[in-house]
């Protein structure tokens, strides 16, 4: 799949569902690294640090395979990873998805 080129230029969009490839794994331990030095959190939501890369990678792809997050940056669906593994309510996530998926629709 190409990657889409927005109005700030080609590549912006890596981030994107849509433009991440299908073997996510260096990109995903790539956003891990990243995350290092925003101590492990996305909008003050610790991301999940005890699974593994492979895990979050699998956890990523699902989320991905719906076509209303194509635009949701990956790092946030580490933050709703995050949100499900320590417990909050269905509710919450769901309200969070949508919020993200609004804030992202057209950018």
């Amino acid at each position: 799949m190409p990657i889409p080129i927005s109005k700030f230029g080609a590549g912006v969009a890596l981030h994107d569902c849509v433009a991440v490839p299908t073997k996510n794994n260096p990109y995903v331990q790539g956003m891990l690294d990243g995350l290092v030095f925003a101590n492990f959190k996305v909008e003050g939501e610790p991301v999940p640090t005890t699974i593994s890369v492979d895990r979050i990678v699998q956890a990523v792809d699902q989320f991905c395979t719906d076509d209303r997050n194509q635009h949701v940056p990956v790092v946030f669906a580490l933050k709703l990873i995050s949100m499900e593994l320590s417990g909050k309510s269905k509710n919450d996530l769901a309200y969070e998805l949508e919020r993200l998926r609004e804030r992202f629709r057209n950018r």
